[in-house]
């Protein structure tokens, strides 16, 4: 039996009124996770924003799918960003669910892919199992952090069947993100879907065991999203699972872990970036690791630096940012229940807290000088995230400082090589990125302030 993936996802439309922050990244994670694991794949596809086009998510649903599966194989289809409801195609008074692509538009009938169209694709497929996942919501609602599309609600049509029961029968097996009158929602700290962060980390989870079934995933997920959501954002989110499986479908234990660092790269999956040329830029040291991390990373950045921002080898750059400063959270995190009150541990403390963070460094250091603006943004946006550590904090005031040494730092070294290059616009960039006051993430433009002056002296 062979496994086929279609992933999508839509952070980023032509109606920029609809992005969204993460939709992109969780499709490419979730690709790049069963490309890490699943030994014999055959169709494979990722579309990520303006690749998600409605012409190309149609045709990746097409016959070239159809002629890879064969009987028995299994189908996993991915999806992350805007859903809707809008009137049924047949009937005008009723009311059908709709994904909504990067060129989609408020004629949702003639410009979104009805849910009902993928029911009909995946009953084209000589599969066995059709597994589908869907972080969306269809409430009506497009409310900050939701992945709903502005657009009427169920209770304006005098007929609509669920999201679950649209895809459901026998062969199809459909997880969502909420219930249809629930917003999915974004996670701004973990940076995913609320929904595709638990999938990501249940599937990722080490269960003792060759293989297990598919199933097993789903209580766990679902449990964890309402929890979640309730705590941190008191809003209610149910995921929903509906379908039915002939027999048990299983998958081998993930045993390797999404994760992008100078050690593994994952560049584009897209074959035109593959195969184009870039230039070819090789540092010699006398540490042999580093200097392969060192070259890994040039290489990384210079692949996505000419790329449009919805480009794979952009994401693949996002994601190593994001995974360096989640690792300096997390040292940060365990010296501070460590040390206590101890002053004495503090000058320890920041120098251990400077190893961690030579990554972040090194990655700030390559991008200023091989990166583009665009690269220089995204960095930029990951480590002005250090002023997050401190909230809800107390203790020992110069221990809590701490995370503000490595972002003066930073500062630094980007400065000094700004001006040594006579070039100092990613210095520029990294000091006019906004930083959102101890408010978190959903605090009004209008309150944003800049990396503070004072890390200049």
């Amino acid at each position: 039996m062979k496994h086929h993936i279609l992933a999508i996802g839509i952070s980023k439309h032509q109606n920029a009124a609809a992005n969204l922050s993460y939709a992109a990244k969780d499709a490419s994670e979730f690709f790049e996770l069963f490309n890490l694991n699943i030994g014999d794949i055959g169709y494979k596809k990722l579309l990520i924003d303006s690749e998600a086009t409605l012409g190309q998510i149609r045709a990746a649903l097409g016959l070239e799918l159809q002629q890879a599966i064969a009987r028995g194989d299994a189908f996993f289809f991915f999806y992350s960003g805007h859903g809707v409801i809008a009137n049924d195609l047949h009937d005008e008074a009723s009311g059908s669910h709709y994904l909504v692509p990067f060129d989609g538009t408020f004629d949702y009938v003639n410009t979104c892919i009805p849910v009902s169209y993928l029911k009909e694709s995946f009953n084209k497929l000589k599969s066995g199992a059709n597994l589908v996942f869907i972080d969306s919501c269809f409430s009506g609602a497009a409310s900050k952090n939701s992945k709903g599309y502005p657009g009427p609600r169920k209770k304006e049509f005098k007929g609509l069947k669920t999201i679950s029961n649209t895809l459901s029968g026998v062969g199809n097996l459909t997880i969502t993100a909420s219930k249809d009158d629930e917003e999915a929602i974004e996670d701004s700290e973990f940076k995913n879907g609320l929904f595709t962060y638990y999938l990501l980390k249940e599937l990722d989870r080490d269960k003792g065991t060759q293989n297990f079934p598919v199933l097993d995933i789903f209580t766990p997920i679902c449990e964890q999203v309402i929890k979640r959501a309730k705590e941190k954002y008191n809003h209610t989110q149910t995921p929903t699972l509906n379908g039915q499986l002939e027999g048990t479908i299983t998958l081998p234990t993930f045993r390797k872990p999404v994760r992008i660092s100078p050690q593994i790269i994952q560049v584009s999956h897209s074959p035109e970036l593959l195969e184009a040329a870039f230039p070819s830029i090789i540092l010699e040291i006398d540490d042999k690791t580093q200097e392969k991390l060192l070259n890994d990373l040039i290489d990384l950045v210079a692949r996505g630096r000419d790329q449009q921002t919805t480009s794979a080898a952009l994401i693949s750059f996002e994601r190593i940012c994001y995974k360096s400063l989640k690792a300096l959270r997390t040292d940060w995190e365990r010296i501070f229940v460590e040390n206590g009150d101890d002053i004495s541990k503090i000058p320890g403390s920041a120098a251990k807290l400077e190893g961690t963070a030579s990554q972040l460094l090194m990655i700030g250091a390559v991008v200023s000088v091989f990166g583009s603006e665009t690269q220089m943004k995204i960095y930029s946006e990951a480590v002005v995230d250090i002023w997050q550590f401190t909230q809800g904090r107390s203790g020992l005031v110069a221990l809590i400082t701490v995370p503000e040494i490595i972002l003066a730092e930073i500062v630094y070294v980007i400065g000094i090589i700004s001006m040594a290059r006579e070039n100092l616009r990613p210095w520029q960039i990294l000091l006019q990125t906004p930083i959102y006051n101890l408010h978190g993430r959903d605090t009004p433009p209008d309150t944003y302030s800049t990396v503070p002056g004072h890390l200049l002296l």
